[in-house]
C-alpha cells in the first residue's frame, strides 16, 4: 500500500554520463514517472514533495508538478562523470499498491544549460525490485464506540423446557420436534462502530481483516456486520463475510472484500464497519480487550 514516508526512496541511475549529460559542470533533468494508480478517473501520483541528493553533484533547485520532478544541477565531479553511472536519489515516494517490477516506463530526459535547453538524451526504463513494508495505521486513527442494546434471541432453556420427554428407560431426552415455537428473550447486547482513517491513498478491490477481542461474540447471524465508506460490501452494506482462524494463533477473524465504492477511498480513504448484536462470551456487556484491522491489496494471486 502506497506509504509516502520521506524515507521511501527512489534509485535512479544515470549511464555513461560522459554522454548522457551535459558536457560542462552544470545541466538539468527532467524525469517522468508513472502513476501509481487510478481511483475513479484520478491518477495518483507516485511521489509526494520529493527531495533529491546525488554523491556526484548539488542541485540548484528541484521541484515537482504532476508526474515530472525537475531538477538543476551543479558541480558535477570529474570522477562521476569518468564512472559509468550516476546515482541520484529522491525521497517522499509513495510504494506502489503491489511489490515486484512495474511494468510503467519512467522516462529521465538529460538537458544542457543553454536558455534553450537543449536535449542530450532521453533514457527509459521500468521500475525494478520495488520494496515496501506495510503501512501501520496510527492508534488515534482508529475510533471505537459501543452502544447498549437489547436482541431477541431464542431461550434455549425455555425451548428445552417445551420439547423434553422421557423415554423408554425414563431418562429425560430432548427431542428435536418440528413445529416447536422457538421461545425469544431479550439479552443486553453492544452496537460497536469502528470508524477508520487510512494514511495512504488506496484504489479499488482490498481483503479486510478483522480480528475482535477473544472476551466479545456476535451472537447471531442476520446483518451482524454493516460496512460504509472502505468497508462497504459491493452493492449492500451488509458483509459477506468469511470466518477464518490462524494456524498459528489460533486467534479468529473475519475477513471479506473491502473498496468496493469510489466513496471512501482514494487520497483520503476512510470507513465505518457497525457490529451489531455483540456481548462478551460470558454473558456481560462490558467490553474489553482490542480490535485489530488488516487491510491487504487485491493482486494476481489474491491477497
Amino acid at each position: 500500500m502506497g506509504d509516502t514516508q520521506v524515507n521511501n526512496t527512489l534509485e535512479m541511475i544515470i549511464p555513461k554520463p560522459d554522454i548522457t549529460m551535459a558536457q560542462g559542470t552544470t545541466g538539468q533533468l527532467e524525469v517522468i514517472m508513472p502513476s501509481w494508480y487510478t481511483i475513479g478517473e484520478v491518477d495518483i501520483p507516485s511521489f509526494k514533495n520529493t527531495m533529491c541528493a546525488s554523491p556526484c553533484m548539488n542541485f540548484a533547485w528541484a521541484w515537482a508538478h504532476s508526474n515530472t520532478i525537475y531538477l538543476k544541477y551543479k558541480d558535477l565531479s570529474d570522477k562521476c562523470r569518468k564512472d559509468d553511472k550516476v546515482t541520484i536519489t529522491c525521497r517522499g515516494f509513495r510504494s506502489p499498491i503491489s511489490p515486484g517490477n512495474q511494468n510503467n516506463d519512467v522516462k529521465i530526459s538529460t538537458f544542457d544549460n543553454e536558455k534553450d535547453q537543449r536535449p542530450i538524451a532521453i533514457l527509459k526504463g521500468n521500475l525494478k525490485d520495488t520494496v515496501f513494508m506495510p503501512v501501520l495505521i496510527p492508534n488515534e486513527d482508529l475510533k471505537i464506540e459501543a452502544v447498549a442494546t437489547k436482541t431477541e434471541v431464542v431461550d434455549v432453556k425455555a425451548v428445552k423446557a417445551v420439547v423434553e420427554k422421557k423415554n423408554a428407560n425414563g431418562d429425560v431426552e430432548v427431542a428435536a420436534k418440528a413445529g416447536v415455537p422457538a421461545v425469544m428473550k431479550s439479552v443486553d447486547t453492544y452496537k460497536i462502530l469502528l470508524s477508520l482513517k487510512v494514511p495512504i491513498p488506496m484504489m479499488k478491490q482490498c481483503f479486510i481483516n478483522v480480528y475482535m477481542p477473544q472476551q466479545l461474540e456476535i451472537i447471531t447471524d442476520s446483518t451482524e456486520m454493516q460496512g460504509f465508506g472502505l468497508f462497504s460490501a459491493e452493492g449492500s452494506t451488509s458483509m459477506d463475510k468469511t470466518e477464518s482462524t490462524e494456524p498459528r494463533t489460533g486467534k479468529k477473524f473475519y475477513q471479506f472484500s473491502g473498496c468496493n465504492q469510489i466513496d471512501g477511498i482514494g487520497p483520503d480513504p476512510y470507513g465505518t464497519l457497525v457490529l451489531n448484536n455483540v456481548r462478551r462470551k460470558d454473558g456481560q456487556v462490558t467490553t474489553g480487550g482490542h480490535f485489530r484491522i488488516q487491510i491487504y491489496g487485491k493482486t494476481e494471486d489474491g491477497l
